[in-house]
């Protein structure tokens, strides 16, 4: 069974997948090679579907559900961790030619959001006491905790 359930829009085109919303999920999944299932949606029935599931509202002042929604399993941390090591080796090359704590030196950039934002979603699905979480806050000298601590001033 996949790890991931993903919910999308159908059409009677080909390819099925059309919106680019739901496009830009599928692939991001695909890239990464994480196996999924693709639930199809049709258009008016987004809401029962995603209230069913227990998705919440893209709106609140007046709820309105939208797709793509991906409902996902609890992974195995050993599928998670092979990836993440290497990606995060990648990009540690890349923090190792700037002068500071950020990538581009001693100002924050998306690109450092983009990797903490991925940490801090590792660091809650694993549990911040995890033998995994430590595992990587422990990477490449202790970059990645070194990240999140220095970011822990805009968690609020």
């Amino acid at each position: 069974m996949a790890g991931i359930i993903f919910y999308d829009i159908p059409s009677s085109l080909e390819p099925q997948a059309w919106s680019h919303n739901t496009w830009r999920v599928r692939y991001a999944l695909n890239i990464k090679g994480i196996p999924y299932q693709t639930v199809w949606v049709e258009y008016p029935d987004i809401e029962a579907v995603c209230k069913k599931i227990g998705a919440s509202p893209t709106g609140e002042e007046a709820p309105h559900y939208t797709l793509p929604v991906i409902k996902t399993h609890r992974l195995a941390p050993s599928y998670l961790m092979g990836p993440r090591r290497d990606g995060l080796g990648k990009v540690d090359s890349w923090f190792k030619k700037s002068i500071g704590p950020f990538l581009t030196g001693e100002s924050v950039t998306f690109a450092d959001v983009s990797v903490v934002s991925c940490l801090i979603w590792l660091k809650v699905i694993f549990g911040e006491d995890s033998p995994e979480w430590k595992d990587i806050a422990s990477w490449h000298d202790g970059r990645w905790d070194g990240m999140v601590n220095a970011f822990a001033k805009y968690q609020h």
